[in-house]
């Protein structure tokens, strides 16, 4: 792997810390890692079924010249049941080590071919980018955009490779993307992270968070207003737009008692509810101070893992702990149960789980408030080829109850089943 010595970087470290003796130091080495995932995907899915038909307008010529538009009925669209899909990262890691035997250093993750609407699958962004100082009896102190304390430190059961992967990439969204996400998914906004050593066993992880926003910049994106041309109100990351003063926290034990292995922990949210809409005016419908606290623990024993969590609170969409729900709405919650057997260079996975969440379907008024459960189960193997290179293959069922849109071909407060066979091969670096 390729390292390139920095040596004006290491001087201007030492002089920051104090070191006395360069021959203690390390100085800062950039290293690139990341990975390459190639995978097909096997489609089975309600929302592609039962397509309405297509309408459209079409305009008749008569011989004297005379027009007319007539409504016209085509046939129903259908879609295809198989996809290629590929993913990488890049990833440039800094590290280096003081005089004093602290070690410290940047990470940050280049997502190559980040997707969102309207995009064709090419952009380039950042995904995670921190600073990190540490040392064996300090901890760790993350500095900047990565994932809270909680989200890093929960204990949850082993997942097969591909884990929740069809309903996030490969389908029709709408509605809740999935309900089995760790605590703060997704949530890399900008923040102060730091994880204690460990001592007999045990560990705890604290972070805080301003608001939801990420990135070096003052705005949360690149909305345009169109009567100004400058940038709307509602993207500035201290519009109070989005939650606000997040606080999350971790107590882990890790520890072995003959050949037995045992994880145990316990996670936690908090944070304030938005102030605001996005053009920061009052808020129609206020949601609740958002929280997830969530419990977990596996136990390993030749080759078998089993392990199993429960995560609840006042939480909605994908990933616990990041929105509120609607205030007078139940509490959301989840569990997740997981077993896992290796045997030399295979892996064999099974899930099951369920979640539910309290949602209005459809837009109509008065709402309609509905429980939206969800149940998960899937099978999945791993086969390693060669270091840093594996072959995998699961298969994937979904089934929700009220979903709470229309998407395709199922309208909202129907079911939707979605079922995924994927085959696919990754290289870690």
């Amino acid at each position: 792997m390729r390292k390139l010595l920095l040596g004006t970087t290491a001087v201007v470290g030492a002089a920051l810390i104090g070191a006395t003796t360069a021959a203690a130091q390390t100085a800062p080495t950039v290293r690139i890692a990341g990975y390459f995932d190639f995978s097909l995907g096997f489609i089975n899915d309600d929302a592609d079924s039962n397509l309405p038909a297509i309408t459209s307008a079409v305009v008749v010529t008569s011989p004297t010249g005379s027009t007319a538009v007539a409504g016209s009925v085509g046939n129903r669209g259908s879609i295809s049941r198989y996809d290629f899909r590929a993913d990488t990262e890049i990833h440039v890691i800094v590290e280096g080590k003081a005089a004093n035997g602290l070690t410290y250093g940047v990470r940050v993750e280049f997502e190559m071919d980040a997707v969102g609407l309207g995009s064709a699958g090419t952009a380039f962004n950042t995904d995670e980018m921190f600073a990190t100082i540490s040392g064996p009896g300090f901890g760790t102190v993350r500095l900047g955009d990565t994932d809270s304390a909680a989200g890093i430190m929960q204990v949850r059961p082993a997942r097969y490779t591909g884990f929740n992967g069809p309903r996030v990439n490969w389908v029709n969204q709408g509605g809740t993307r999935y309900m089995f996400a760790g605590m703060n998914d997704g949530a890399d906004n900008t923040k102060i992270v730091y994880m204690s050593p460990q001592f007999a066993g045990f560990d705890i992880g604290l972070s805080f968070a301003l608001n939801g926003g990420e990135g070096e910049r003052e705005v949360r994106g690149v909305g345009v207003d169109p009567n100004t041309g400058n940038l709307t109100l509602g993207n500035l990351q201290r519009g109070r737009i989005d939650r606000e003063n997040e606080f999350t926290g971790a107590l882990r034990y890790r520890g072995t008692f003959g050949a037995v292995g045992v994880a145990a922990g316990f996670a936690f949210s908090t944070a304030q509810a938005p102030q605001n809409n996005v053009a920061l005016g009052s808020i129609a419908t206020r949601t609740d101070a958002p929280n997830a606290y969530s419990v977990g623990a596996t136990v390993t024993f030749a080759g078998l893992n089993i392990g199993g969590e429960y995560t609840w609170g006042s939480y909605t969409g994908s990933g616990p702990g990041n929105t509120g729900t609607v205030q007078g709405r139940r509490d959301s919650n989840h569990y997740l149960l997981g077993a896992s057997y290796t045997i030399a260079d295979v892996t064999v996975t099974a899930n099951f789980g369920r979640g539910e969440q309290q949602v209005q379907i459809g837009s109509g008024a008065p709402a309609d408030i509905r429980t939206h459960s969800s149940r998960l189960y899937g099978l999945g193997a791993a086969y390693t080829l060669a270091p840093g290179w594996s072959a995998y293959a699961y298969f994937e069922s979904i089934r929700d109850n009220n979903f709470p849109t229309t998407v395709g071909g199922v309208t909202a407060g129907n079911r939707r089943n979605t079922n995924a066979f994927v085959l696919g091969t990754n290289l870690t670096f």
